[in-house]
Order: structure tokens, then C-alpha cells, then sequence
């Protein structure tokens, strides 16, 4: 479920790793001004996220599943990355991503798509955080280094392949961030946001 990777390699390559053709049509295909960027960054570190990852519980065929006209379809992944845009090693706090990430999903419709039995196991973390996982770990992230990691959305709500989404994702951070100086990041600086468009058909069609 969760696999994170630390690299320290230039934006060129970055996008040459985690590009894919998948991301590149879903870039293409996107309406202006629906993938808008919220707050992806705090100065410290940016948030970026893209569709790629698990494979979709109604995938049974080893090929990958492709519309009418032979694109790619998007299977249930995104991946998510936190990436030190300072001069200086930047201190994180990580751990799951259901718990350090928030997820809303939305059709085409912008009606929000139900969550699955994992994903009502989410939202009870969120009302009572003593439920939730616990395990974490602090790491540091030199300049331009990132930390990728992988979620299967369609594990956590009600996704149909095909179909088109919006995917708004936030990441807390918690007092044990801190920036390039040491210092904890101040309150208005801990969350992050992205809202990240999936190509595909209507809800109503």
C-alpha cells in the first residue's frame, strides 16, 4: 500500500520517472481550470500528485484496460510527492498516507463518490485519532529531494473505470516538520492541498 522513494535527481528526470503516458493524457485532456493547484506548497515544501499506482479490483485482464479510442484508463492510483524546494535539508514527519493524507472524490457531476468499507475505516480515524495507525517516522530531505509515495484511491471509495473524477487531496503536517532553518512550520503553513483532474466519461452517461 505505502512505498516511498527518496531521490535527488533534477526536475527533468523526476518528470522523465513519474511522467508516464498515462499522466501526460490526463494533463492534455484537462478542462481549463480544473486541475488548479490549491496551496501546493508552503515555501518549504510542495505537494504534487498524479494518477498512477495499484491496479483496479475490476481489472482482471493482465493488459492494461484502454478506451475506445486506445488510451490508457486510470485504475484506481495516484501517487503523491513532498518535495524540498528550499536551500537547506528540511525535516518530515510521515507515516501512512490514509492518515497524513486527506482524500475527497468528486464525479463529473461534482456529487462526491461514496466511500468503500476501507475507506469508512478512514473517516472513523478522523473522528477518533486514537483508532487510527500510529506508526510514523521523522526523515530529512535535502534540497530538491522528494518523497513519493503511492495511494489506491479505488480502495477507499466507489471508483467505475472509464468515468471522469476530481480528486482533492490535502497532507498535514504536524510541529515535528520543520523548515531549513529547524524551526517548526507556524500553524497556517502545516497543510497543503491539490486538486488533481481524471480524464474519462459523464457520470450521467
Amino acid at each position: 500500500m505505502k512505498k516511498r522513494i527518496c531521490v535527488r535527481v533534477s526536475w527533468a528526470v523526476l518528470a522523465l520517472l513519474f511522467g508516464g503516458s498515462l499522466e501526460a493524457w490526463a494533463q492534455s485532456a484537462t478542462p481549463p481550470g480544473v486541475l488548479v493547484p490549491d496551496r501546493p506548497t508552503n515555501g518549504v515544501l510542495e505537494l504534487s500528485a498524479g494518477p498512477q499506482g495499484p491496479r483496479h479490483p475490476l481489472v482482471t485482464s493482465d493488459r492494461p484496460p484502454t478506451d475506445e479510442n486506445g488510451r490508457p484508463l486510470w485504475t484506481g492510483g495516484i501517487w503523491l510527492r513532498l518535495t524540498n524546494i528550499t536551500r537547506g535539508t528540511v525535516t518530515v514527519n510521515d507515516g501512512s498516507p490514509e492518515w497524513f493524507y486527506w482524500f475527497e472524490v468528486l464525479d463529473s457531476a461534482g456529487r462526491l463518490v461514496p466511500t468503500t468499507p476501507r475507506g469508512d475505516q478512514m473517516l472513523a480515524w478522523r473522528s477518533d485519532p486514537q483508532s487510527g495507525p500510529r506508526s510514523a517516522s521523522t526523515f530529512h530531505l535535502i534540497p530538491l529531494e522528494a518523497s513519493t509515495t503511492t495511494v489506491d484511491i479505488a480502495s477507499l471509495f466507489r471508483i467505475e473505470l472509464g468515468y471522469a473524477y476530481t480528486i482533492r487531496v490535502r497532507r498535514r503536517l504536524d510541529s515535528r516538520t520543520a523548515d531549513n532553518a529547524g524551526k517548526p512550520l507556524p500553524p497556517e503553513g502545516r497543510e497543503l492541498t491539490y486538486t488533481l483532474y481524471i480524464p474519462g466519461k459523464n457520470a450521467d452517461q
